[in-house]
């Protein structure tokens, strides 16, 4: 080894992540090449890491936009794309995602990522048809609910749903507001949804129009 022939020893002092540059690189040196030096002196280095530095993800759920993006820059992550969607807290904070997915807060994450933020626009006086959700597995119905600017509620489970396959498997056998063509909510209300693997009890066309949505 170089620093054995040369009767030096070394010391890295840091390392530091270059995109495209192999880890274990040496980036700089102190003393710098050609000084002349004592036999045994240490040799400083700062060598080119394997992995990116890590942050962790903070907690912007509720926050304003420029609240948002001030956080990201303090821990070293970058503001993505911007969206919004139906909901009483207007410009608040609703998701913080990257590809789609939901971020945990105080999870590890890369330096630099984009985080991309859904944004409450508020209700509005638009006025949406209650959707026909009816028989949809849980995921087809929150598409379904975004599409048409509404918000999910909360979910229950009947006694059917058992295990976690049943959870996947189970469909919307109840609905609050209830189904009922012509009729139509603000933009951004709440739907509850109840679900179930059993097919039988999956209400018709035919539902009750005067349930509502429960508190």
């Amino acid at each position: 080894m170089f620093f054995n022939r040369a009767q030096l020893s070394y010391v890295i002092n840091d390392s530091i992540f270059i995109k495209g540059k192999q880890g274990g690189t040496v980036l700089e040196q102190s003393p710098v090449a050609g000084h002349f030096v004592k036999k045994g002196r240490k040799v400083y280095l700062t060598i080119a890491s394997n992995n990116p530095p890590q942050t962790t993800m903070p907690n912007l759920i509720d926050r304003s936009i420029r609240q948002a993006e001030a956080m990201l820059s303090a821990y070293g992550l970058i503001l993505g794309e911007v969206s919004y969607e139906a909901d009483p807290c207007s410009n608040c904070v609703l998701k913080q995602q990257v590809n789609e997915e939901d971020l945990i807060p105080g999870k590890p994450i890369q330096k630099g990522s984009k985080i991309d933020l859904v944004l409450g626009k508020g209700l509005g006086d638009k006025m949406i048809q209650i959707p026909y959700l009816y028989e949809l597995s849980l995921d087809n119905a929150k598409v379904n609910l975004k599409v048409n600017l509404l918000t999910l509620g909360y979910i229950e489970y009947d006694e059917t749903v058992l295990t976690a396959q049943d959870t996947l498997d189970a469909i919307v056998y109840r609905q609050l507001p209830a189904y009922n063509e012509g009729k139509a909510i603000n933009a951004g209300s709440l739907v509850n949804l109840f679900l179930t693997i059993d097919k039988n009890k999956v209400i018709d066309y035919a539902v009750d129009i005067t349930e509502t949505i429960i508190p």
